[in-house]
């Protein structure tokens, strides 16, 4: 699900797939690091708007996604209202300018070496319908008043900060997943990650794939069951092509 990179060459190969595959949901935003949080917010809008689905799902592209295992945990929460899932934390706030991770707003967070409150790591998170239709009507105001267009849900520095503040205030529930925490396999020099046994590891480029064919199933699994289990048979049979095992047990 990218943004737009205009007249680059990502660009051209995306539209070239897109044009024999349909594959790709393209975003009206322009990609860059410090524009993430406003690609989320875009991102649950729009999908939001798209869908009618009972759980909306944002996946990093390095990251392998088991679907069935996926469609399973979700399905435990379905009878919740606000639901917000992933592999909590809670870093520290950093202040110095020039390191990674620098945050500008640090003294809204209290005194120096304070850390963020719980919020989910950025590779993987879902929410439900209702959280995701929240970020849809807050994320603008020109909608509700007669005013210039701006959002109204903060931006933090980082995405999965931005992210879990927009839930601070609401009545909402933060279920720490911990088989959605997500590492380098140990062994491996290659940068794609590992979480636990929802995702099945395998060479960069198939993180990729992974991720084009999963997000419209991830975003619409309660209601397609059956286009899960195709989806997740898609997915097996391209990583059995790089010679990778799939558990019986997934």
């Amino acid at each position: 699900m990218p943004g737009a990179t205009p007249g680059g060459v990502l660009d051209r190969a995306i539209d070239a797939e897109d044009a024999q595959h349909n594959d790709f949901f393209q975003l009206n935003h322009v990609e860059g690091y410090h524009e993430l949080s406003s690609k989320t917010q875009i991102y649950f809008s729009t999908a939001a708007a798209k869908w009618d689905a009972d759980f909306f799902i944002k996946v990093d592209d390095d990251v392998h996604v088991n679907l069935g295992v996926v469609g399973s945990l979700l399905d435990r929460h379905q009878s919740k209202p606000c639901v917000y899932v992933g592999c909590m934390k809670s870093g520290p706030v950093f202040s110095q300018k020039g390191v990674k991770y620098h945050e500008p707003e640090y003294w809204k967070f209290g005194e120096e070496g304070n850390k963020y409150f719980r919020h989910a790591t950025g590779q993987i998170y879902a929410i439900s319908k209702d959280l995701a239709i929240y970020i849809s009507i807050n994320g603008y105001t020109s909608r509700l008043i007669n005013f210039y267009s701006r959002h109204i849900l903060h931006r933090y520095a980082n995405e999965d900060v931005s992210f879990g503040s927009w839930f601070i205030g609401l009545d909402a529930e933060h279920i720490d997943e911990r088989s959605l925490c997500c590492g380098t396999p140990p062994g491996k020099i290659y940068s794609n990650t590992l979480c636990d046994v929802l995702i099945a590891s395998g060479r960069p480029k198939l993180g990729t794939f992974v991720l084009h064919h999963s997000i419209g199933a991830v975003v619409e699994f309660v209601n397609q069951w059956k286009g899960w289990k195709r989806s997740t048979s898609d997915v097996e049979r391209e990583m059995e092509q790089y010679g990778i095992l799939i558990s019986e047990n997934l």
